[in-house]
């Protein structure tokens, strides 16, 4: 064989080799993107456990309605059985899983103009498009945060509130999360705060760690939508900061016309959120290689987890405690949980 000839043989394998590489690394992108499965939380039970996820992306539409033979799992390699999946709230005996929001929505004097008006719209499309039965509440700060609407199950009535919501004052953004978190802390079930803000604090009574401690007292989830206004002060990172101390999660928007985008965004990703159930074998550890996934839509999304937490009280003759060890905190603290949150 000619060096010519081996060359070109080299570089035919090699370009071979890059396109398939290539092929097989846009299909798994692609696979992610279509559909995608976050995990939420989990509900203990005798032998079993609920697994809370919400699904999202582009193969994903909340009119779609998996059942449990669309979701399949397995726990360090082996397949479980999958005894249930309902949409959050409509699963039996799912009182424990209703969905409760609140809106915090900032509107001190740095908001006024077109960012309320687009403000006010991003809320509004939360609303429109939140899954019916949820409670939804709203409140607003400014020098001080107050109660536009308390939380209730008639979604026009919050959208009416929020027609009413006007900039000015100060920003005291930590004090609304303290109000909020009260407010939550009376709901039933699954607890949620969406915030948007396009400052920083100013004139809250309280600090930041407070404001947390607040939210993981009352077991309620906080995502946070930082505004970032030209030429205003904002502090991204201390919404950062309150999202990952409460296991939520944190949005940034250059503009206000990509609020509603992103307020559409959260809302259909809790509006699609399921609990499936599943059994659990004997003699697990605390922690497990957990691999859950769901077909929807000609797509599979997974959610993989290599040192998932197991909720103590799931199944407790089967999780051993290593003698001189204490038992790490239930799994009923999704807050606690090393598994985080979508």
């Amino acid at each position: 064989m000619s060096r010519r000839t081996a060359r070109t043989g080299a570089l035919l394998l090699a370009g071979l080799l890059l396109a398939l590489y290539g092929i097989t690394g846009v299909a798994a992108a692609q696979e992610n993107d279509d559909l995608k499965v976050d995990f939420r939380e989990t509900t203990p039970g005798k032998g079993k456990i609920g697994i809370t996820v919400a699904m999202s992306g582009d193969a994903w539409d909340p009119s779609l309605q998996p059942t449990q033979d669309d979701f399949s799992a397995a726990i360090n390699g082996s397949p479980v059985d999958i005894t249930g999946a309902a949409p959050v709230g409509e699963q039996q005996g799912g009182a424990s899983t209703q969905l409760a929001v609140v809106l915090a929505v900032d509107t001190s004097g740095s908001m006024v103009g077109e960012q309320i008006v687009q403000a006010r719209a991003a809320a509004d499309e939360f609303a429109r498009l939140m899954k019916p039965g949820a409670r939804l509440g709203l409140v607003a700060f400014s020098d001080t945060p107050r109660v536009v609407q308390p939380l209730t199950s008639d979604h026009e009535q919050v959208r009416a509130a929020v027609s009413t919501l006007v900039a000015e004052g100060d920003t005291a953004l930590n004090d609304a999360i303290v109000l909020s978190s009260g407010l939550l802390a009376r709901e039933e079930g699954q607890r949620n705060l969406v915030v948007l803000s396009d400052g920083a604090d100013d004139g809250s009574r309280v600090e930041l760690p407070a404001a947390i401690k607040a939210a993981k007292n009352a077991k309620v989830f906080v995502d946070t939508v930082s505004l970032n206004s030209p030429g205003g002060v904002q502090d991204p990172e201390a919404l950062r900061k309150l999202s990952k101390g409460t296991g939520g999660q944190a949005f940034e928007v250059s503009n206000a016309d990509a609020l509603v985008a992103q307020f559409s965004s959260i809302s259909r990703a809790l509006a699609s959120q399921y609990v499936v159930e599943m059994t659990l074998p004997p003699g697990l550890a605390k922690r497990v290689d957990l691999k859950l996934e769901v077909q929807a839509n000609n797509a599979v999304g997974s959610y993989h987890n290599t040192s998932f937490v197991l909720p103590l009280r799931a199944s407790p003759a089967t999780i051993p405690v290593v003698p001189g060890e204490l038992p790490s905190a239930p799994g009923l603290s999704r807050l606690e949980s090393p598994q985080g949150r979508y």
